[in-house]
């Protein structure tokens, strides 16, 4: 909804909650706000990439298959039949319900505004970043090359299912949860 302007596109509103969120939680006497933390899978994995790059009271994130990264390569890829080739076609599909108004160069505009490729550039907190074959490793892997934190690690597994479901990678995942937030 709204993907026509940046200022009224959805995902303004879901990236303004969850920072608004973090800043509640910071003022709770039962949280310690030097030691929140956000995880998400698929689009919540993007969720918490953006709240991390937009948040400075995150200390630790941990995305698990993130979509929403490089729109434009994905629509590139979608294109020449690379999975979910319907992302291509939803751009004829607004030109046509915005009468011609809005091209994907327009669209693709306002969508950079909330492409965690561009926004991981933000995201200064260490950083586990879980990438399968389903999210695009084509433009995931530009969202977390660009994540500048010095401590960030790529856990990739080929042939794993989306939201991973193989103990190994649980494993690799729950010892950086217990590393950075003391989780148990």
């Amino acid at each position: 909804d709204g993907i026509e302007n940046p200022d009224t596109y959805y995902y303004r509103y879901v990236y303004t909650d969850f920072v608004r969120a973090v800043e509640y939680l910071a003022t709770r006497p039962d949280i310690d706000p030097d030691h929140i933390g956000i995880a998400g899978a698929s689009q919540g994995a993007s969720i918490a990439l953006a709240t991390a790059a937009l948040s400075p009271r995150i200390k630790f994130c941990a995305a698990v298959d993130p979509g929403f990264c490089g729109w434009e390569m994905i629509c590139d890829l979608a294109y020449y039949g690379y999975k979910q080739r319907r992302i291509y076609g939803y751009f004829f599909a607004m030109a046509d319900k915005s009468a011609g108004r809005y091209s994907r160069k327009d669209i693709l505009h306002n969508l950079s505004y909330f492409d965690i490729a561009f926004l991981s550039k933000w995201i200064t907190c260490p950083t586990v970043f879980v990438n399968d074959l389903i999210s695009y490793p084509e433009t995931t892997a530009v969202a977390f090359y660009n994540i500048p934190a010095k401590d960030k690690v790529l856990i990739t597994y080929p042939t794993g299912n989306h939201c991973f479901t193989d103990i190994k990678y649980q494993k690799a995942f729950n010892a950086y949860l217990k590393k950075y937030l003391g989780a148990k």
